[in-house]
């Protein structure tokens, strides 16, 4: 009997493969009939066990063949001759569990693959992220990234600080100039000498030591607000809100000659005494007539970014007057002290950040006033 006819018919896995073995045994049939009533797979189990209690036929070749029971897993051999019984052979064949077992190791093997080859593609993304991290710390190291975004992120905390500031001030109803407040609002450099204006006593005057703000050779950067002198008065304000002008003389001053006894403070008392501090401010005339007063020489010069170069590389310095902008709101002024390829390097009296970087000349020249070149004597 064809293998093909048995396996389809053995697809209906709801006959017992007892039963099976039983319709097999009856030799009362001659096996062509079985074979023929077999090929009708659309016949239930059930009823070809009714049908095979025939009469008696002789079975007239000897034959041996496999079933194969899909639902079991289990494979019978069968041989049966003329005069004899259809004889079960084996019953221990199993195809189909070897056939399992075969898959089962295929599946588990393509497994192993899979997993072996993702764990190459997570080591190779790794990889690959390390080597960007690596380029991308250099390429911020070189450009101070990380040291601008570390200055934001805390510059981004103080506006709380303020807040919280100005509600101390109010609480406490302590007098507080608004101008230190409106200028803290725009310059958040300035907390820390805002917070300690209660304590201002401690520190106006009382004995300055530059030692550590200067370095011979390099012009030192002085703030205008620093605790030292930036409580002491300068005209009807203090000389961290106004003082911008004796600050910038202050530093031009201390690289020219290496005296650390003219600091800001005396600077501002040097321009109030002199005339050179007006209503609005430090008149121009502090850069010329007032630099001469202290044994420096100051020229006025045009706008020009040929002659600024021009002061810088003989040895002098630029003092800027500038208009509202990047440095102010109202008016201000600047020093600069030398130039690269990016631009000019500023000393900015009122923020550090602007005296950490380069401005180039079209940036500059749009918020200049007036400029004048300080050179020290010889």
């Amino acid at each position: 009997m064809p293998f093909g006819i048995i396996n389809e018919i053995l697809k209906d896995t709801s006959m017992p493969f007892g039963i099976i073995n039983e319709i097999l045994k009856d030799t009362s049939m001659p096996f062509g009939i079985i074979n023929e009533i077999l090929k009708d797979t659309s016949m239930p189990f059930g009823i070809i066990n009714e049908i095979l209690n025939k009469p008696t036929m002789n079975l007239k070749t000897k034959k041996s063949f496999f079933l194969y029971n899909k639902g079991t897993g289990k494979a019978v051999f069968i041989m049966y001759s003329q005069e004899q019984e259809l004889q079960l052979i084996s019953v221990e064949r199993d195809r189909l569990d070897s056939y399992r077992i075969g898959s089962v190791q295929n599946r588990a093997s393509l497994r192993r693959k899979r997993r072996r080859r993702q764990q190459r593609r997570r080591l190779l993304r790794s990889g690959i992220l390390c080597l960007t991290a690596i380029a991308l710390l250099a390429i911020c190291f070189q450009t101070n990234w990380i040291a601008n975004v570390l200055d934001t992120s805390f510059v981004d905390s103080l506006p709380k600080k303020i807040r919280k500031l100005e509600k101390k001030v109010k609480k406490e109803q302590k007098e507080y100039p608004m101008e230190l407040l409106e200028a803290l609002e725009q310059n958040e450099e300035m907390y820390d000498f805002a917070e300690n204006y209660t304590n201002r006593e401690e520190y106006q005057g009382k004995a300055i030591d530059l030692s550590d703000s200067y370095e011979t050779g390099s012009v030192p950067l002085l703030m205008q607000w620093d605790k030292r002198w930036g409580y002491d008065s300068y005209g009807d304000a203090m000389i961290g809100l106004a003082g911008c002008g004796p600050t910038c003389m202050a530093m031009a001053y201390l690289y020219f000659t290496d005296d650390l006894g003219m600091n800001p403070r005396k600077m501002a008392e040097y321009a109030q005494d002199g005339g050179y501090h007006s209503e609005e401010g430090t008149s121009w005339s502090f850069w010329t007539e007032g630099a001469n007063g202290l044994g420096l020489t100051g020229e006025q010069i045009p706008l020009s970014e040929d002659r600024m170069k021009a002061v810088l590389d003989q040895g002098g310095l630029v003092v800027c007057s500038m208009a509202p902008g990047d440095f102010t709101t109202t008016g201000h002024f600047i020093l600069l002290r030398g130039y690269d390829v990016n631009g000019f390097l500023v000393n900015d009296p009122n923020r550090k950040k602007n005296s950490q970087r380069q401005w180039d000349y079209e940036t500059l020249s749009g918020q200049i006033k007036n400029l004048w070149a300080v050179y020290g004597r010889n």
